[in-house]
């Protein structure tokens, strides 16, 4: 019995977090003519830029796979970005839902992590065939045992670190209305302090406390050490591990907190 409600719960929940994915995707793209091709437009305009001024106009390329390793990570800050910003107006969004029908206060920020990682995915199978069709040099031993663990574990902190940024700021939002122009600024700074462009020229005893502050970093720098030879993985330094984890735990401490002080008062607000 227990075993069956399990599973129903489980499928309900599932088809509210797909009907709420749903809804953001139709407001997004209403009245659009390209719809969902813009997920891949706008990073790959974003690539266009920044590969024509940093590669072409400044020489600070990094090697012969600089274009693809822009391009690897100008996706991974576009589904970071488009995810948290998606779910800072999570409840306000979808105020006539949550104001009007009794349901989990936790399902919108995830549907807000769920649409644009659909979208992403597709995205990332067009990298794998321009990483397929112009990589110089595939890495030795890319399909290890190892790698595959860093590929899983990376892409599961991305995806606790967007969940938990939006359990916070889809709450502080109703609350306090500053909060979209701060993450805007976040959001545009913060990609230029992250290993996307160029690598961060950190000295090497502060590089601890830049993991455990830039919590997108570490595993994107991972990620990157996959499918590129030039970029060493950080899973080795005990250091750098360690000020991550700690990291990590403060977010998600502190996203805990503001869901359960703050969720209950939120239609009151809304």
């Amino acid at each position: 019995m227990i075993s069956r409600f399990s599973k129903t719960h489980i499928f309900k929940t599932f088809e509210i977090l797909l009907v709420l994915s749903y809804m953001d995707l139709k407001v997004k793209y209403r009245s659009s003519i390209l719809g969902f091709f813009w997920s891949f437009i706008k990073p790959f305009l974003q690539f266009l830029v920044f590969y024509s001024i940093f590669a072409r106009l400044l020489p600070i390329a990094d090697g012969n796979d600089y274009a693809l390793k822009l391009f690897f990570s100008i996706l991974i800050w576009s589904w970071f970005s488009e995810a948290t910003t998606l779910g800072l107006n999570a409840y306000i969004g979808k105020k006539s839902i949550i104001s009007k029908i009794k349901t989990h206060k936790l399902y919108p920020p995830l549907a807000a992590y769920l649409t644009p990682t659909m979208n992403y995915c597709l995205n990332f199978i067009i990298f794998a065939a321009a990483y397929v069709c112009f990589m110089p040099a595939f890495p030795e031993h890319i399909f290890t045992w190892s790698n595959t663990l860093i590929f899983f574990v990376s892409l599961f902190s991305i995806s606790l670190l967007i969940v938990a940024l939006n359990m916070m700021l889809a709450n502080l939002n109703v609350l306090y209305r500053d909060v979209l122009p701060i993450w805007e600024l976040v959001l545009t700074y913060g990609m230029f302090l992250t290993p996307i462009i160029y690598r961060i020229p950190i000295p090497k005893h502060y590089e601890p406390l830049y993991y455990s502050i830039n919590l997108l970093a570490f595993p994107l720098v991972n990620l990157k050490s996959i499918f590129f030879t030039s970029q060493p993985a950080l899973f080795g330094d005990t250091a750098i591990v360690t000020g991550y984890c700690i990291g990590m735990v403060v977010l998600l401490v502190a996203a805990y907190y503001c869901y359960r002080k703050l969720s209950h008062r939120m239609v009151d607000f809304l």
